[in-house]
């Protein structure tokens, strides 16, 4: 059983999802090192087209303040993603808490770094409480709650390795999984 913090759930006052097409949502830091952002952009980037073409992928953060701003803005214009991805700035806890509650799907791609190793990233929790499927790496000591394809999808690093993270949405669109498809080659390569 899930014990669901009530004071998280009832902070939503205007419950009605922020956007009206599936969205991907990151909450995080936008830097490379410590939440991966630009190994998710490039898998978003991959994946994108077997998506339903609406997709979105929101991050939370200001770009503007990445160390890593010229590296994402790279990925977005090799992809040609400007249309898919929305960076949203600060949220507010409510705002925050819809768009964990709404989206299709929730990345958290920490890399093997000793912050990472030895910490447990809190948003995970927030994602379960709304019961939102999770993309995370198997990295930290989220691997001790947590196994793939049961309560979540693990993945080694996205930058990597990109195919499960994207099999939530592909559902009903064709018959198997990304991994080890031959029709995703490239999703597939490492």
């Amino acid at each position: 059983r899930l014990w669901v913090d009530n004071e998280i759930v009832n902070s939503i006052k205007t419950d009605v999802a922020p956007l009206n097409v599936p969205y991907i949502f990151h909450s995080g830091t936008l830097t490379e090192q410590k939440d991966g952002v630009c190994g998710m952009l490039e898998a978003f980037g991959i994946a994108k087209s077997r998506l339903p073409q609406n997709t979105k992928f929101i991050l939370t953060g200001n770009i503007a303040k990445s160390p890593d701003k010229k590296a994402i803005e790279a990925i977005i214009n090799k992809y040609k993603l400007s249309e898919s991805v929305e960076f949203t700035g600060y949220l507010d806890t409510e705002t925050l808490r819809r768009y964990q509650k709404y989206c299709s799907l929730a990345i958290i791609n920490k890399y093997p770094t000793t912050q990472n190793k030895y910490c447990f990233a809190t948003k995970i929790s927030e994602y379960l409480i709304f019961a939102r499927p999770i993309i995370i790496t198997n990295v930290g000591e989220a691997m001790n709650f947590f196994k793939n394809n049961d309560n979540a999808y693990i993945v080694g690093r996205l930058k990597d390795v990109t195919i499960q993270a994207w099999s939530p949405f592909q559902y009903g669109r064709i018959e198997g999984a990304f991994l080890l498809n031959d029709e995703f080659s490239e999703l597939n390569s490492k």
